[in-house]
């Protein structure tokens, strides 16, 4: 075997040179890898957003639609409010608890516990119209959700 004294030039400076350009080489595949994570997070989290907006809205419009209401539009209307409170920001998270209380009042106005006294909160109760009027509105307004669904957020 050769020493490196017997070696020509050429190939000690290729040995050399070789070391720091497979770690550049690793460190560029690695960036790459974190950039391609970050995208498909960011992917994933707009795909539920727009799911659980999807999910919100319909169950509005049936919600509107009935002129009961009854356990089916609850079981439906009101996992797809709560779903929405973990997905978005503060701004979205108080008007979930807004619609969650216009659910449980309008629920405790048509099954009328009269055995319970209702809570404080719900005393002042909205009338029907109020209530969706003020969900129709939570599900139509476009700009509060637009920062959420923006793909692009956290792909820079």
């Amino acid at each position: 075997m050769l020493e490196s004294a017997q070696l020509p030039a050429w190939i000690i400076y290729c040995q050399a040179l070789s070391t720091p350009a497979i770690a550049l080489l690793a460190c560029t595949i690695a960036y790459g890898q974190w950039k391609t994570a970050q995208r498909k997070i960011a992917y994933d989290l707009f795909e539920k957003r727009l799911a659980a907006l999807r999910k919100f809205q319909s169950a509005v419009r049936n919600f509107e639609a009935t002129d009961t209401f009854d356990v089916k539009v609850i079981n439906e209307l009101y996992p797809a409010i709560v779903g929405m409170k973990y997905l978005f920001g503060k701004d979205v998270e108080d008007r979930v608890d807004i619609a969650t209380t216009a659910i449980k009042v309008r629920f405790w106005q048509k099954f009328e516990f009269s055995d319970q006294a209702p809570p404080d909160a719900m005393k002042h109760a909205p009338a029907s119209e109020e209530i969706r009027k003020a969900l129709r509105l939570f599900a139509e307004d476009e700009v509060i959700f637009d920062k959420y669904l923006r793909l692009a957020q956290t792909t820079r």
